[in-house]
């Protein structure tokens, strides 16, 4: 042909490689990029539990600290009114005050009785405070410990779920493609009769016909299944997405620069997706 005579003094340039896709692939890293995405946050969740839970314990650390400094206080300053005391009495016994010392006597039972009585209750309400702080730490840890079932029941669902998942998806895979080379068997018997009426007839305009139906009810079945042709017919813009230039021709005019002057090989496309790069011949 001439198109080809005219391709002999042409360049060739760098062929583009047809990507292929894995979908296992994809789709097997982005359910492991969820399942490790659900898995840190249900991590997170439960540490900020735990830090809230200590953070709440250091604080009624710090108040029982602060009540049991005030209390030695208090124990300080009445040991020091009862030495006072003492020691005004014995002042006052020997400059011969008796009478008044005996006086202040019941005033120092009082201290006393209030001191215990104030010992008495501190010691119970502290009592009570631990008690109550014990009760809630022993609250918080059941309710970690059932969250922590709870976290493990949930992960073993997750990968159950994801194993189902993959178990599903490969089967659909796999049925998905059976299907596809079951809709291809017609076409085969075609080509079978075709074939065979080939060699028991002459008549090439028949034969060309037979073939032609072959080739519409094909092409067809690859339409109802997404598949279409890329349009690389002459004077198209050359599309890197769509097309693969692999010669460059000197253009007859300007118009026909960047434009397809040739179709080597058709491609096509699957649910907008490329299936096959077209081999097109451009204009330079």
């Amino acid at each position: 042909m001439d198109k080809n005579k005219n391709h002999d003094n042409v360049t060739e340039p760098q062929h583009v490689a047809d990507n292929e896709i894995s979908v296992n692939d994809i789709d097997n890293e982005f359910v492991e990029q969820q399942e490790a995405e659900a898995a840190k946050d249900i991590a997170d969740e439960e540490m900020n539990k735990v830090d809230a839970l200590q953070q709440e314990l250091d604080q009624t650390r710090a108040q029982l600290e602060k009540e049991k400094k005030e209390y030695l206080f208090l124990m300080a300053e009445f040991d020091n009114f009862r030495k006072r005391t003492l020691k005004e009495k014995s002042e006052l016994i020997k400059n011969g005050g008796e009478n008044a010392l005996k006086g202040l006597l019941p005033v120092v039972d009082d201290f006393e009785r209030s001191l215990e009585a104030i010992k008495s209750d501190i010691a119970d309400e502290e009592m009570n405070k631990v008690d109550a702080l014990q009760q809630e730490l022993d609250q918080t840890r059941a309710q970690l410990e059932k969250e922590k079932k709870e976290y493990l029941f949930l992960m073993a669902e997750f990968d159950n779920f994801r194993k189902r998942t993959l178990k599903e998806k490969s089967e659909l895979i796999k049925n998905g493609g059976e299907n596809a080379l079951k809709g291809l068997l017609p076409v085969v018997d075609d080509f079978e009769r075709s074939l065979e009426a080939i060699k028991s007839s002459d008549d090439a305009a028949s034969i060309r016909e037979g073939v032609e139906l072959i080739y519409n009810k094909f092409v067809k079945y690859l339409e109802q299944n997404g598949v279409k042709p890329i349009d690389s017919a002459p004077g198209v813009d050359f599309d890197t997405e769509l097309h693969e230039a692999v010669t460059m021709f000197p253009a007859p005019d300007e118009s026909q620069k960047g434009k397809v002057i040739d179709t080597i090989q058709k491609g096509y496309t699957l649910h907008d997706k490329v299936l096959r790069h077209a081999k097109v011949v451009v204009g330079q």
